[in-house]
């Protein structure tokens, strides 16, 4: 009984079965690194005046007291304050008005793959069919090497999502700046994502106007907390596997004594 429970022990730990393995994966496996696009558009003094205060709203203020918008604007209000602006509550004390918009949509796109077949030297048959009495033939004259028989389509499929900011001075009711982050990848969750977006939104605020400009932003930046909890169980799983190998080794060493 004793060397079957030992036979067990080494078949389980050979096998690799452990609750550990079996931790969900994040999001961060379809998109280790974040591809953004910002482009923006602005009519005001770069050099930013001290005390300038904002009021951050939603583009359609009939959803200034839902939730989603209520995390994203604390989001927008933090990255102000990094730049030395000011937050407001009341729009009649705000020196500028931001209004934010956002958005996760499905996409696909459909890409053309050359087909080809290699022929013999001599050979005209690059294709043949044949079926009951019928018989389907496709020659060329002059074969050689690779020949064009078709094309292949392969379907992606993925996730646009988009955060865009306008700004307005109050004083004179015009706008002043427009921006737009985007980024199309295969996460799914605009949640996951925004703060990446926002913080290549930013990164340059307000940014030469019409420059188009790319980022890569890894997980530790759009996403902390999901970074920390993937170093945590990488951790674990070394943890997991160096005490794996020392009961096989010990029931191993256990089996032939």
């Amino acid at each position: 009984m004793k060397t079957l429970t030992i036979l067990f022990v080494v078949f389980v730990f050979i096998l690799g079965i452990s609750p550990q393995d079996s931790s969900a994966m994040t999001l961060y496996n379809n998109e280790p690194k974040l591809k953004v696009m910002v482009e923006a558009f602005h009519d005001f003094n770069y050099e930013k005046i001290d005390d300038i205060s904002v009021y951050v709203s939603h583009k359609d203020i009939e959803l200034n007291d839902d939730l989603e918008f209520k995390t994203y604007k604390e989001i927008i209000e933090q990255n102000f304050q990094n730049l030395n602006y000011s937050i407001t509550n009341q729009y009649e004390d705000a020196d500028y008005l931001v209004e934010i918009d956002y958005g996760i949509d499905y996409q696909e796109s459909y890409s053309n793959y050359p087909v080809y077949r290699y022929v013999k030297p001599k050979e005209k048959t690059i294709f043949e069919s044949k079926k009951n009495n019928f018989e389907f033939k496709i020659q060329t004259k002059a074969p050689s090497g690779r020949i064009l028989v078709g094309y292949r389509t392969f379907k992606d499929s993925f996730y646009s999502r988009h955060l865009y900011m306008d700004i307005y001075s109050i004083d004179t009711n015009q706008k002043i700046y427009q921006g737009k982050a985007d980024s199309d990848g295969k996460i799914k969750s605009l949640p996951y994502v925004i703060n990446g977006l926002a913080y290549a939104l930013f990164n340059d605020f307000p940014g030469i106007n019409s420059v188009l400009y790319t980022y890569e932003i890894g997980e530790d930046i759009y996403n902390p907390e999901a970074y920390l909890q993937r170093q945590n169980n990488k951790f674990l799983k070394i943890q997991d596997r160096k005490i794996r190998n020392w009961w096989l080794a010990l029931s191993i060493d256990q089996f032939f004594s």
